[in-house]
């Protein structure tokens, strides 16, 4: 069911974390100076409990969850937005969650 989804935030995703210019090199320089703000969790929001074709992807704080839908609104990661993959690639790990022994052969 994930394999087929959209994001319909792409674009805000990657401007929120300094990477909307596509040919630019998206890891700092100095590595340990990444900004992440501690205080939210991203999160995919379809637009609908029946609808699951497309969603976007939003940093919330607890208390801005706690004021959403809880059957449109499911938790990704901790940490904001912007440093996951999308759902196609979620779907990936999934069914296949060992990755690495077939390249190995």
């Amino acid at each position: 069911a994930l394999r087929h989804t959209t994001c319909t935030n792409v674009e805000e995703v990657a401007a929120s974390v300094d990477f909307s210019q596509r040919d630019k090199d998206p890891y700092p320089t100095i590595w340990y100076d990444t900004k992440i703000d501690y205080d939210r969790k991203c999160y995919v929001v379809f637009p609908s409990a029946t609808d699951r074709k497309t969603y976007r992807l939003e940093s919330l704080t607890a208390e801005e969850f706690s004021a959403r839908d809880k059957t449109t609104t499911f938790l990704t990661h901790h940490n904001a937005c912007g440093v996951c993959s999308q759902l196609q690639d979620l779907n990936t790990y999934m069914v296949k969650t060992d990755l690495t022994t077939p390249v190995r052969r």
